[in-house]
């Protein structure tokens, strides 16, 4: 007879981690206390001090959990994808990355006052997207979809991953709520075709459906 897998079953750490996401995105992160996370949980505070002393490791556990994902995908082959889509499918699943921990990027002045170690970190995941960025745009260059001379690259590459790190800064901002995901993303993949336009070749802006579907 087949075996099947059980489901993984899910830890009090993962428990806390869910729950603290949900109200560090819904509250921020300096308008919830340890105590009104156990309190969600129904367990003691003492229960959650176990796994997290602090609010500050709470924090830091769900930022690498976030690098740990846009990492995933940063160092994710190509493979056989054509450019457009490969471009496309980074930005969707970065984009969603970063809706699902709003929190660190909508707070993160005072999230990374807090810890130096953190800005550090923050400095190097930025650093590492930019250049995953380039040289996707430099494979749709060489693929004959972009024409965008080698000088004007990391500006371009720059501006994409300003598009993406602060779109969520930029719809709030207008006093907008994009209440679900796919909103927030298809936002975003249509003001990366916008920035993308210009360099586009003709071949390119027959494909932009495929940026803008994601």
């Amino acid at each position: 007879m087949p075996t099947t897998t059980a489901p993984a079953r899910e830890t009090t750490k993962d428990r806390i981690l869910a729950v603290a996401l949900e109200l560090f995105n819904a509250r921020g992160e300096s308008g919830v206390t340890t105590a009104q996370i156990a309190r969600e949980l129904d367990i003691s505070e003492g229960n959650l001090w176990y796994h997290f002393r602090t609010k500050r490791d709470l924090v830091n556990a769900l930022f690498a959990r976030m690098e740990g994902a846009i990492d995933e995908v940063l160092t994710r082959p190509a493979g056989p994808a054509a450019p457009m889509t490969h471009f496309a499918e980074y930005t969707r699943k970065s984009v969603e990355t970063m809706w699902t921990y709003r929190f660190l990027f909508r707070d993160h002045a005072t999230l990374l006052r807090e810890d130096p170690e953190r800005t550090a970190r923050h400095a190097a995941f930025t650093e590492r997207g930019v250049t995953f960025v380039s040289r996707i745009l430099q494979g749709m260059t060489d693929a004959g979809l972009l024409k965008v001379e080698r000088d004007q690259l990391a500006a371009l590459a720059t501006n994409a991953w300003i598009v993406g790190r602060y779109w969520i800064d930029f719809v709030e901002s207008r006093g907008v709520d994009p209440v679900t995901n796919e909103a927030h993303v298809k936002g975003a993949l249509a003001q990366m075709a916008t920035l993308l336009r210009p360099y586009m070749t003709p071949r390119a802006l027959r494909q932009t459906g495929v940026l803008l579907d994601g």
